[in-house]
């Protein structure tokens, strides 16, 4: 049984996508798959031509090295997964399929969006092995048809070198933002609501803004980020500033910026029925709101003793998470269930 990766890589905007691409390709070559090809697009982003050449180069590779029972690491768009789910059928190859983004699951009504909805499990089913996000988009995937063997990772590494100092004294509570500003409309609204003298907030991403009463720290490369951003607390909050529980993406997903807050040591403020609020109470890592308007309220009235426990529980998940230990553990899952289905079937 050999094991490979298809290594991606996107364009570094200064967004999560990349870096955790990046990343998980690092910790699953540490977990001893060997690169069968690199779907490199940094370079020619915009150029579908160039695009189409680099898969035929892919499809190529894998077509000649991969045999039957091999096992195939990806996490590449459902158009590139089309494709080698083609080779698969000729080669008789494993998939390990690890989803960054599956926004139909988000839809309450699934029926509204049946078409979107099915082609995306059609693509899970033809894999032998899907690595989620956690329980929550398990339960979801399953519900909506997925009949793949479902691992959840539970939350997402972060590779980073980054010294973090040991205290970060709870004065006047400094919140940090860091993301894709202009996918945060959210930021306008609490610019007018938040009171600097009790809450100040730094605010890391692009397009630069116009804010009043919120910090802009400028946009930062995500591997320096868990250095140089610097706060009491690390928000997760998409969209509007109002939070609405229907089709709300975040009560299946992990966003990267929680690993990313770990990695930096700071304890996290998440939407109370995200489902990465359940990892942050589980671990005492933070606060869980259910709305904005008791962001205030809730910082404020944190006692210095607790908010020293929040932070100390980042810290010590830390170095696991900088190290890849949960793509390890899924990994190593599967492929415990590779060998255990090999014997029986010898």
């Amino acid at each position: 049984m050999r094991k490979y990766v298809l290594e991606e890589y996107v364009l570094n905007e200064y967004n999560a996508s990349s870096k955790a691409r990046e990343d998980v390709s690092h910790f699953v070559l540490q977990s001893g798959f060997q690169s069968i090809a690199k779907n490199d697009k940094r370079k020619f982003r915009k150029s579908k031509f160039f695009k189409l050449l680099l898969a035929l180069a892919i499809y190529g590779k894998l077509f000649i090295r991969l045999n039957k029972n091999d096992i195939l690491f990806v996490q590449t768009s459902s158009k590139v997964l089309e494709g080698i789910l083609k080779l698969k059928k000729i080669k008789n190859f494993k998939i390990i399929y690890l989803i960054h983004d599956i926004f139909p699951i988000r839809y309450d009504d699934a029926k509204a969006h049946k078409h979107e909805i099915d082609s995306e499990i059609k693509g899970l089913n033809q894999c032998d092995y899907i690595i989620c996000h956690n329980g929550k988009m398990a339960d979801r995937l399953e519900e909506l048809g997925c009949t793949s063997q479902l691992i959840p990772l539970t939350i997402f590494d972060y590779k980073t070198e980054a010294f973090i100092p040991k205290d970060r004294p709870l004065t006047v509570p400094c919140i940090c933002f860091a993301g894709n500003l202009g996918k945060s409309p959210f930021l306008e609204k609490l610019d007018l609501c938040i009171d600097p003298s009790l809450v100040q907030f730094h605010i890391y991403g692009m397009p630069k803004p116009q804010y009043s009463n919120l910090s802009y720290c400028g946009s930062l490369p995500p591997e320096r980020l868990p250095l140089e951003i610097n706060g009491s607390y690390g928000l997760i909050w998409e969209g509007s500033y109002e939070v609405w529980e229907e089709n709300n993406y975040l009560r299946y997903n992990n966003p990267h910026k929680a690993s990313l807050y770990i990695a930096a040591g700071l304890p996290i403020i998440v939407w109370s029925k995200a489902a990465v609020a359940d990892f942050v109470r589980e671990h005492k890592l933070g606060i869980c709101i259910d709305s904005l308007d008791e962001l205030e309220e809730k910082v404020t009235s944190v006692r210095q003793d607790e908010y020293q426990m929040f932070r100390a529980n980042c810290l010590k998940l830390r170095p696991g998470l900088i190290e890849g230990i949960h793509i390890k553990k899924a990994l190593n899952r599967i492929l415990d269930m590779e060998e255990k289905r090999c014997r029986a079937s010898c």
